[in-house]
């Protein structure tokens, strides 16, 4: 009959391993965790267009490496289908409370009717299950100027 037994290094490396996992409560963007929610939109593009006042977005974390992330956004209407490849970082809110999360678009796939914009910034909270914050993007040398709030609720 074989015995097993754990010696106190053993001990210390699996401790040292379940700390290094982040639990949900402590980190609200997990690979795999998913935000459901609108994304508003007002303002104007060059040449005068305008475009959706809403959307209905999805966010899933598919990356994560300490502070830095991966997502994928969907935007949809009826008429409009778009997920933006996101790049950002998370990390405490000023006074502790929630955290803050900032990140950027730098791809775009599975597009259907209307074009990609790359390097919107956005910026947000998460405080319990509500990821909320907005968004603006205005380039240099273009009369786009459009801006928006994202809503968010975590759904899985």
């Amino acid at each position: 009959m074989s015995r097993w037994t754990v010696g106190p290094a053993a001990l210390l490396l699996a401790a040292g391993w379940l700390a290094a996992v982040p639990a949900r409560e402590t980190d609200p963007l997990l690979v795999g965790t998913k935000w459901t929610g609108t994304l508003t939109q007002k303002g104007t593009f060059a040449g005068g267009a305008a475009g959706p006042p809403e959307f209905r977005t999805v966010l899933t974390v598919t990356r994560r490496s300490g502070t830095e992330f991966g997502a994928d956004l969907r935007e949809q209407t009826d008429g409009l289908d778009i997920t933006y490849v996101v790049k950002g970082e998370v990390g405490r809110a000023a006074g502790g409370k929630g955290y803050a999360v900032t990140f950027r678009s730098v791809d775009a796939k599975d597009i259907s009717g209307t074009l990609a914009i790359l390097g919107v910034p956005y910026a947000g909270t998460v405080a319990g299950k509500s990821l909320k914050g907005t968004w603006k993007y205005r380039p240099p040398d273009t009369a786009t100027a459009i801006e928006g709030e994202f809503m968010l609720e975590l759904s899985k």
